[in-house]
């Protein structure tokens, strides 16, 4: 069934889908072994629409060569530039080549009868957004069977599992970093359970407290060593952060008293409650640090005041530290004053509206002032900016971020800020855009129907000449494409040209008939070429479609008179010759010289009118089918010595040279060969009028037979090594001598030799001479 009636409504299974449903609805099927979704069985047709309906992402290997079909929550997991979507309707084989021998043994289990597989966190590496990634998998794959009950097919219902297994492995690091930095640091951890009171703690926070070594304790035994003083202070901050309205932090600095020792310790405990989805505490846990000793404290806040400078300083990315409600510059670093053309003199511990007043007016003080109010980040891209600087006025676009600066009881500080320049990005933007829109409105001004495609060669513009020309909308093409208005005939020969040059990357030139809005079909000419980026990678596919049908009627108009006037000829000229040799034959013996050399010359005139005549009855057979050929076996060699012998009689000029090989068996018309023989020796004579040797050779091959013809003279230009095998070509070219002839020679003898399956060519330079090559198919007896 043609993809142009494939729709939702032929085919419930594959309505909806999204994008996966309408790439099954549009895809060519007829050339997969599954066959057109109107053969498809009812079981993979229930399993589609299964697939397609599904949130969850899932895939289907089916029939012999376990046919690719996934959905559109699979769709992500093939990333960019990778996989998608090439390979639905895809062999698996073909389209998993990297992990084929991960996957083949557990498709092979399930398609066996076996059981289905489950595999959880499995590394599967994969070939997607260019390169080959190692990604984790949780997945099923489950046996479909079809009417029969035979399993027909393979489903997959994944889950990927990179991000998840790539943050434990992340926590698996942090953790042991963590214990790493809490051992080094010397610091207590401790970890409540509000659901059963219990508390355990490592050994560190046991010995503060004078606790015993227990695992698990329950938390009043920890109560009762904190001192009495700030006992309920501790008890307070732990219930707040028990209740969700906190965000379930905690932080309280107080004294612990050990029960035997009555040594002091003052402690900074902090933590942090977790909640479950009914907003219960499920877990409270957090650190404690001695903090007795002040001078500890003060390094503490002074290291970490430095990394925070020094992660400022230091960062490439312009950041900037603005501090309290009036958001007073604390903080630029190198980058950020590159950027506002300024000096740290002129910038630091003063008001951000006062270095640049003219901001006064734009939205960023007020973005500064929210995210400062409501400690939330702010993010923005490509936005617009201008400010004043030494050099004048600057207007840009950034990508910016202003995050809050929080203290140690939650208050909002400050804020940073980060922000990218994106300006040259934009810019190019806009003038791709802006180019853009002058194509469309130049395109949109020609008479000619312009047209573009992407790289897979799907059409996805036209100009307003293919909507006056077609009488359809926009709505109306996209939905069915340009091909419905490809004459029917055309339409085959069109899709496979333009398929191979999307292929090939090779310009697309055809000819074919369009249906004009009145119902007239019109010849076109269409022609499309790549456009290659800096790297060669084809972007897109600029084409047009010229109308040609009035020159096509000229042609045809010129085709039939040469047919009339080549049989209208051919009776006359054949009478004439016939008397012209009775008069030669009365006066062969005659005296008068006169008379017989002047029937000479009009009988050589009458074979060249003849032989013409008969070229042009042959053009017609061409154009028409209807060459006839009488195909015999003969000796190749032995009628390459006669024509030789006939020719050289003739001619006085060229000495022609023959250099055989072993001699071939060729089933041909000898007729026809004859005459390409014929043709190409005495264009090597006419074209070759200052040298003295032509010479032909023949090579066997294992399959074929390959004769050449050489001549020493004036050589064709490589441009037009192709074209002089066209119908009435002819080489042109200036302050060159013109040779006689109407240019239908080479295309009678390059038909003659295609008819044969045989192939032609031409080896030549300018002034260097010409070989020219034919092959037929022949066998050694």
């Amino acid at each position: 069934m043609p993809n142009s009636i494939i729709t939702q409504q032929t085919f419930s299974f594959l309505k909806g889908g999204g994008e996966m449903g309408r790439l099954m609805r549009n895809k060519d099927w007829s050339e997969s072994t599954v066959g057109t979704p109107d053969t498809w069985p009812q079981s993979l047709r229930t399993t589609l629409g299964i697939i397609l309906n599904s949130k969850f992402p899932m895939f289907l290997w089916w029939g012999s060569e376990l046919i690719c079909f996934y959905n559109d929550a699979y769709r992500p997991s093939l990333g960019q530039n990778g996989k998608h979507p090439s390979i639905l309707g895809m062999p698996a084989k073909d389209a998993w080549p990297e992990i084929w021998d991960i996957i083949k043994p557990l498709i092979d289990q399930v398609l066996s009868g076996g059981e289905a597989t489950w595999m959880e966190d499995q590394l599967i590496p994969i070939f997607r957004n260019g390169k080959i990634e190692d990604v984790y998998w949780t997945f099923s794959y489950s046996p479909v069977n079809d009417e029969s009950g035979f399993v027909s097919g393979v489903l997959v219902t994944c889950s990927e599992t990179t991000e998840n297994v790539t943050i434990r492995h992340k926590l698996e690091e942090s953790k042991n970093k963590l214990e790493f930095a809490i051992e080094a640091a010397k610091l207590g951890t401790w970890d409540y359970n509000p659901a059963n009171n219990k508390f355990i703690s490592n050994s560190r926070l046991k010995e503060w407290f004078g606790l015993p070594h227990e695992a698990e304790i329950e938390l009043p035994h920890a109560i009762n060593a904190i001192a009495e003083k700030d006992r309920q202070r501790v008890i307070d901050a732990i219930q707040n952060a028990l209740d969700p309205s906190s965000g379930g932090h905690y932080e309280v600095e107080y004294t612990i008293i050990h029960p035997i020792t009555k040594k002091e310790t003052i402690v900074q405990a902090k933590g942090k409650a977790w909640f479950n989805a009914d907003n219960i505490a499920y877990r409270f846990n957090g650190t404690m640090e001695d903090v007795t000793v002040e001078v500890m404290a003060r390094r503490k806040v002074t290291e970490s005041e430095q990394r925070f400078r020094s992660l400022i300083t230091q960062s490439p990315i312009a950041m900037v530290v603005f501090r309290g409600p009036a958001h007073v510059i604390e903080i630029a670093n190198d980058a950020m004053l590159k950027r506002w053309n300024k000096t740290e003199q002129d910038l630091l511990n003063k008001r951000f509206v006062d270095v640049f007043p003219e901001i006064k007016g734009q939205k960023f003080p007020l973005l500064l002032d929210e995210v400062y109010r409501t400690g939330k980040i702010y993010r923005e891209t490509e936005a617009l900016s201008y400010f004043q600087d030494k050099d004048g006025k600057r207007i840009s676009y950034v990508d910016f971020e202003y995050s809050p600066l929080l203290e140690s009881n939650g208050n909002v500080s400050g804020i940073i800020a980060i922000l990218n320049d994106v300006t040259e990005k934009v810019e190019a933007r806009m003038k791709i855009e802006e180019s853009q829109q002058k194509f469309r409105l130049l395109a949109d001004s020609m008479a000619q129907h312009i047209w573009t495609a992407d790289t897979e060669g799907n059409l996805n513009y036209y100009n307003q000449s293919v909507f006056n020309y077609s009488g359809l909308t926009l709505e109306e093409i996209n939905k069915d494409g340009l091909i419905q208005i490809v004459h029917p005939d055309d339409r085959v020969g069109h899709l496979k040209s333009w398929m191979n040059s999307v292929k090939t990357g090779k310009d697309f030139l055809f000819e074919h008939r369009f249906r004009r809005h009145d119902g007239e079909y019109r010849w076109q000419l269409s022609r499309a070429v790549p456009q290659f980026d800096g790297n060669g990678n084809i972007q897109m596919w600029v084409g047009t479609s010229t109308d040609i049908h009035d020159i096509k009627k000229n042609e045809q108009l010129k085709d039939d008179f040469i047919k009339m006037a080549s049989h209208e000829l051919k009776t006359p000229v054949t009478t004439i010759r016939g008397y012209v040799q009775l008069l030669m034959e009365m006066y062969k013996n005659g005296n008068d010289a006169m008379l017989t050399n002047s029937l000479s010359s009009v009988d050589k005139h009458i074979s060249k009118l003849t032989k013409l005549i008969t070229d042009l009855l042959d053009v017609t057979k061409i154009e028409t089918g209807s060459l006839h050929l009488a195909k015999e076996n003969f000796k190749i060699n032995k009628l390459i010595e006669e024509i030789i012998k006939d020719i050289q009689i003739t001619t006085s000029t060229h000495k022609i040279i023959f250099d055989p090989d072993t001699d071939a068996l060729v089933f041909a018309d000898r007729d026809r060969i004859s005459q390409v023989l014929i043709n190409l020796l005495i264009n090597s004579i006419k074209y070759s009028p200052h040298a003295k040797e032509v010479i032909i050779k023949t090579r066997l091959t294992k399959e074929e037979i390959v004769v050449s013809i050489q001549d020493f003279g004036i050589g064709i230009d490589v441009d037009d090594h192709d074209k002089i095998f066209e119908r009435f070509y002819r080489v042109q070219g200036k302050n060159e001598k013109t040779y006689p002839g109407f240019g239908i020679g080479l295309f009678i003898v390059k038909e003659i030799i295609s008819n044969h399956q045989g192939k032609i060519w031409v080896e030549s330079k300018k002034n260097e001479g010409s070989v020219f090559y034919f092959s037929l198919p022949a066998f050694t007896d």
